[in-house]
């Protein structure tokens, strides 16, 4: 047994990467300490925002499902997915072009 849940006869098991001392869910509060902490002592520089962002940047970039992006990110239209993170887009389609134009320049 982990030693934060020995002797809590009050743990609850949540599976929760940030759980409050009983095992329950923290809130959005708690989780921002956790995650502030967390880049304190491992000197990185950001914010869980700034964490959400690249992670929303890399899923745009590798998973080819719009709509799956844009409802794992929490956004309520691919809309606003498109708004804010569409220059990603862009950008991949720019090198893929590019890469096109090399293959169709060696085969001919």
């Amino acid at each position: 047994m982990d030693s934060y849940r020995e002797g809590r006869s009050d743990w609850e098991e949540n599976d929760l990467i940030f759980p409050t001392k009983n095992g329950t869910p923290a809130d959005g509060k708690t989780k921002a300490q956790g995650m502030r902490l967390l880049f304190d002592r491992t000197r990185i520089k950001g914010s869980f925002h700034t964490l959400r962002h690249s992670c929303i940047t890399n899923w745009l970039q590798s998973v080819p499902n719009i709509k799956l992006v844009s409802t794992l990110a929490g956004h309520s239209t691919v809309g606003i997915t498109l708004d804010r993170y569409g220059h990603v887009l862009e950008e991949n389609a720019i090198s893929e072009m590019d890469n096109l134009y090399a293959t169709m320049r060696s085969t001919s």
